[in-house]
């Protein structure tokens, strides 16, 4: 049995499998993007704590010069490291939430509009047609019955029984007949079969009589 394909179904899988590829590459992009923020992230702590160690040397040593670029230097890295933290969150949020193409997405719901009207087209064409092949079989199931019907009834009179008065006209010991011979008669007759009708006929031909001898019969007893 072949499959039915609908057409504008197969355009709309084509069209979701495109928007959902889409997708899945801005999400590799996306994921690709938070890895990045994240490992500037962990180059900023080195830096961070590279420079808090070069800070409380410099404060040990009392290098107030050092010791205010220093201070500096750490803030700075403190607000870059918070900038990330929050683009980071940013794309881990919202990144995939707003991530598709409003006119690839038009055109999926305008698409599947048009698969169900189709869907719809060929499902009542289906179903006439189905209601179609339910009325030819109840026709063909009609004639079949009558079929068997007058297969149950050609035999019960043939053209042997129809011939009987004008076999019977001709040979008029066919009266004598059992039914059933009377019957084989008139099909042989209809055949042209002399020899089988001869062989029925004969039938009614009287027999001789059997003759019995008697010898009797010599019992000895021993005692």
């Amino acid at each position: 049995m072949n499959t039915l394909e609908l057409q504008e179904l197969k355009k709309l899988k084509q069209l979701v499998n495109e928007f959902v590829a889409d997708r899945q590459a801005r999400k590799n992009k996306v994921t690709a993007r938070v890895d990045e923020i994240a490992e500037a992230i962990r180059q900023m702590d080195a830096k961070i704590a590279d420079a808090t160690r070069n800070l409380m040397h410099a404060e040990m040593s009392g290098d107030e010069a050092a010791r205010t670029k220093l201070s500096k230097d750490i803030h700075d890295l403190q607000l870059e490291k918070e900038r990330l933290e929050g683009l980071r969150a940013a794309y881990e949020v919202e990144g995939l939430r707003v991530g598709y193409d409003e006119k690839k997405l038009a055109a999926v719901k305008a698409q599947a509009a048009r698969a169900k009207v189709e869907r719809q087209k060929v499902h009542q064409g289906l179903l006439a047609h189905r209601k179609d092949l339910e009325e030819k079989i109840k026709e063909f199931e009609r004639e079949l019955d009558d079929t068997n019907a007058e297969l149950r009834t050609i035999n019960l009179i043939t053209e042997a029984d129809a011939v009987e008065a004008v076999v019977t006209d001709f040979l008029p010991e066919v009266a004598k007949l059992p039914h059933y011979d009377k019957k084989n008669l008139n099909a042989a007759w209809v055949d042209g079969d002399d020899e089988r009708i001869k062989q029925i006929l004969a039938s009614l031909e009287p027999r001789p009589e059997p003759k019995f001898s008697y010898t009797g019969a010599t019992t000895q007893k021993q005692g």
